[in-house]
């Protein structure tokens, strides 16, 4: 790093009121990168809750992103008791949608290493957090709380998402906390099986699998703990379908996860 480019990232930063973010785009950079210069620097200042951002977002739902956020919230995010709205994922294209709805670009998405057990080596995450009272009120006030283990109340829920949308409020949660494999059989090669599966919270669940029979599709049910049940299916003509259903008029959607259950 020059001592022009800092002078810039500075200047952009103290003079011109750009986030860490913006900062970041505009000089090819992490955003978290650019915190650290500026806090070396001994300028940094956090301007996310000085900027715009809509609070109010999830009053109502009544858009496919409204519904698709809401559920992948529940799913993978973390609401914490300080109003603190968090989500991490692999893939920032994502969080960055989530950023442009909610604040029109100004909340950075930071950029952290971490050791994967399951890979069992370290993968990139990203982080998109926000903190604002008045939006977790909303949440909770839809049944959502910070124990989402422990369940929510799921009627309350219910009621604040449009029968019109509900297949973007699944899509949502599948892509925080379903998947969807392709898988080569052990003693045949030649030959492949496949499996989707969503897990969450007995009566979520429930809902999900009558949503999808009233669209005559069938998934199993069954329980994986004591408080945590599961939805799978390993018939490709289901898995066809409930894709069908999912991706209908999708405009948000986790690519990878697409790009597998389209090869089905």
């Amino acid at each position: 790093m020059t001592e022009e480019q800092i002078n810039k990232i500075i200047k952009l930063h103290t003079k011109e009121n750009k986030t860490a973010r913006q900062i970041s785009k505009i000089m090819n950079l992490y955003a978290d990168g650019v915190i650290k210069i500026l806090k070396e620097n001994n300028v940094w200042e956090d301007k996310r809750y000085k900027y715009f951002k809509n609070e109010h977002y999830f009053d109502k739902i009544d858009t496919e992103k409204k519904a698709y956020w809401l559920g992948f919230i529940i799913a993978d995010g973390h609401i914490s008791k300080e109003n603190q709205i968090m989500i991490g994922i692999k893939d920032e294209n994502l969080l960055d949608d989530l950023s442009n709805e909610i604040s029109n670009g100004n909340i950075p998405i930071t950029k952290q290493e971490k050791f994967d057990k399951k890979s069992n080596k370290n993968i990139i995450i990203y982080s998109f957090s926000m903190r604002s009272k008045i939006m977790t009120n909303c949440l909770k006030n839809m049944g959502l709380n910070n124990r989402k283990s422990w369940g929510f109340d799921v009627s309350e829920l219910k009621k604040h998402i449009p029968e019109k949308l509900i297949n973007h409020f699944i899509r949502g949660y599948f892509d925080g906390d379903g998947s969807v494999g392709i898988y080569t059989q052990t003693h045949n090669k030649e030959k492949k099986y496949y499996n989707l599966s969503i897990v969450g919270i007995e009566n979520l669940l429930i809902w999900f699998k009558e949503t999808l029979l009233l669209n005559n599709i069938k998934i199993r049910y069954d329980k994986r703990t004591k408080c945590m049940y599961i939805l799978k299916t390993s018939n490709p003509q289901d898995i066809r379908r409930i894709k069908d259903f999912l991706y209908n008029q999708a405009t948000i959607y986790l690519k990878r996860k697409y790009e597998t259950i389209e090869k089905i």
